[in-house]
């Protein structure tokens, strides 16, 4: 098949690939042409209202489940919700699907699972809050 520009989006461009970027009511698409590229960024179009909800910005993208999806930004994760805003701060290494709120993240050699939806909430996902996180881990268990 062929790549088709999407009339309603100028620069993307459909491909047989595409639809399995489609969860949730949200289409993953590449800012490239011939979706062969490495170095191409991803966006999100809600497919619902047609609206391009993210800039092209993310080296990687996941899915969203529960509302948030994890994405990749300057080689680290974060999160982003279903209106394109940054929920998280860019700080992990590995960043899971989120699951009945919770998320598992790598940050600084260590495996941890995350509420995210507390933490969104609250604002508290940040570096400073997984590093006093990480350290009370440390304290307990030494």
């Amino acid at each position: 098949m062929k790549n088709r520009e999407i009339h309603e989006f100028p620069g993307v461009y459909l491909n047989h690939d595409m639809f399995s970027n489609l969860v949730n009511g949200m289409l993953k698409v590449k800012d490239n042409k011939t979706f062969e590229n490495t170095d191409d960024h991803y966006a999100f179009i809600n497919t619902e209202t047609l609206e391009q909800v993210t800039e092209f910005k993310y080296d990687q993208a996941k899915f969203f489940t529960e509302g948030l999806c994890p994405v990749r930004k300057n080689g680290k994760w974060g999160y982003i919700d279903e209106t394109g805003k940054e929920v998280t701060d860019f700080i992990y290494d590995y960043a899971s699907s989120v699951y009945d709120g919770k998320a598992w993240v790598g940050f600084q050699g260590s495996c941890l699972l995350i509420n995210l939806k507390e933490a969104a909430e609250n604002d508290i996902c940040n570096e400073d809050h997984l590093y006093h996180a990480l350290k009370q881990y440390n304290l307990k268990n030494s």
